[in-house]
């Protein structure tokens, strides 16, 4: 099986928004993170981990944002 890299995400703070990326605090007005699968990001109380794409999820038919 041949497996594709994901696409990149890359995450920057703006206004006064922190998150913290694997524990670790970004600031509003900082560098960008390039975000790696298995990341962990926290905002607002809230966990999110970035994950591979489900085998047979088309990148097409992926949610684009509005």
């Amino acid at each position: 099986m041949v497996q594709e890299s994901p696409p990149q995400l890359e995450l920057t703070c703006t206004g006064k928004n922190n998150v913290h990326v694997n524990g670790y605090l970004l600031k509003s007005g900082g560098e960008a993170v390039l975000l790696e699968t298995g990341d962990i990001i926290a905002i607002g109380g809230l966990e999110l981990e970035i994950v591979l794409q489900p085998v047979g999820m088309a990148a097409d038919t992926a949610a684009s944002p509005s």
